[in-house]
């Protein structure tokens, strides 16, 4: 996709202008809505910044958008569209919802929508169990297992969420809520962790979740603590909402309807604990982590009491104990 060049004046005069931001939304006040605006203009304009609209871009969400890395422009109609409340994003030649299948507020999400997602990943290889509403904590105590199939398809108003069991699993969980440095992060990641990982999000925060197997055995959760927050790579032991709605009301979505209910198990990119290492190694800086605070992680031959077996449904599926292969790229450019 080649870039849009303009010759207005108004729009060369603006990029070149280093007055203050009052007087550059003046100059961006009078430009037509075909105007195309770099991500710093278009930032200036609905009051954030581009790292914000890189992370909006990474994650599928946000205003609509043409082009790609440093050509990326955003026109002022659209601009003006996304701040009205239609958010939408760039894909093709054609706008696409940019927050999938969201419900509004605290509205529950229809129970034919749960019991399709859990049919759809349970025949993907995946542990499922029942969480409460409003909550991430799992329905029943003897949750490590999985729910039963019957029961998981017996949605109930107590436990909408669906939550998915971690053994064989590692999920990258960023607990970080300034969007430059979670925009960092994602480089780090690009870096330093396979690329193709599922990547689950929700409208109203830039906190991200990235979803791998783990290349050999089920080790424990690892993190890495700091004055800006924390990353938590879950793992044997952890289960983690993979749909329904968040504690605040906002959907959880993943990028490119890429979840658990479209990918198997197989098919999702096995991490090493040396990568976990290497990447957290690199966040550390970012997270202004001081002291070292992640968990050693157990030897990748150990497997915690309580998960040497698997359900019968899951080895009917193919799954296996041995779940073994970052991230995708998203709206256009590698995440």
């Amino acid at each position: 996709m080649t870039a849009n060049h303009t010759t207005d004046p108004q729009e060369n005069r603006l990029r070149r202008s280093s007055c203050p931001s009052r007087a550059v939304l003046q100059v961006l006040a009078t430009l037509p809505d075909a105007a195309h605006l770099t991500s710093q203009e278009a930032a200036a304009y609905i009051n954030t910044t581009a790292a914000v609209l890189r992370v909006w871009r990474s994650m599928g969400k946000g205003p609509r958008f043409r082009g790609r890395g440093h050509f990326v422009r955003y026109s002022k109609g659209d601009l003006d569209a996304f701040m009205a409340g239609f958010d939408h994003r760039f894909e093709g030649e054609r706008g696409v919802s940019a927050l999938g299948p969201q419900v509004a507020g605290n509205q529950p999400i229809p129970f034919d929508e749960v019991r399709a997602f859990r049919q759809r990943a349970m025949a993907n290889g995946y542990r499922l169990v029942r969480v409460r509403s409003g909550s991430k904590a799992p329905l029943p105590h003897d949750w490590q297992h999985g729910d039963r199939p019957e029961l998981l398809l017996d949605v109930q108003s107590n436990a909408p969420n669906t939550g998915l069991v971690l053994a064989g699993l590692r999920c990258v969980d960023i607990d970080v809520d300034d969007p430059q440095f979670i925009s960092e992060i994602i480089d780090a990641a690009r870096l330093k962790l396979p690329k193709g990982a599922l990547l689950r999000s929700r409208a109203n925060s830039p906190r991200l979740a990235m979803l791998f197997r783990a290349a050999e055995g089920q080790p424990p959760k690892r993190v890495l603590s700091g004055t800006e927050g924390k990353i938590e790579v879950l793992g044997a032991g952890q289960q983690v909402v993979a749909h329904g709605l968040h504690p605040t009301g906002a959907a959880l979505t993943w990028s490119d309807e890429r979840g658990p209910d479209t990918v198997s198990v197989s098919n999702l990119p096995a991490v090493s604990e040396d990568q976990i290492t290497a990447f957290l190694d690199a966040c550390a800086p970012l997270l202004g982590v001081t002291a070292p605070s992640e968990a050693l992680p157990r030897p990748a031959s150990a497997v915690p009491p309580g998960f040497e077996t698997v359900p019968d449904y899951i080895k009917a599926a193919g799954g296996s104990n041995e779940l073994s292969a970052g991230i995708e790229h998203v709206t256009g450019s590698n995440f």
